[in-house]
């Protein structure tokens, strides 16, 4: 499991390398966003658009 996301994460039930891509995705944005802060979209309406991407 990824260092940011959680047991019973959206997406949970999906296809396990759908879920692989979701958490790499997340953990570039967040990494990204902890390297660089004051990136202007908050960080919840990234990774809401990242999933909603793939659904």
């Amino acid at each position: 499991m990824s260092p940011h996301t959680a047991t019973g994460a959206p997406g949970a039930d999906r296809d396990p390398q759908h879920q692989e891509w979701e958490e790499r995705e997340i953990n570039r944005i967040i990494d990204e966003r902890m390297a660089n802060p004051a990136a202007g979209v908050p960080i919840e309406d990234v990774m809401r658009e990242t999933l909603a991407r793939s659904e």
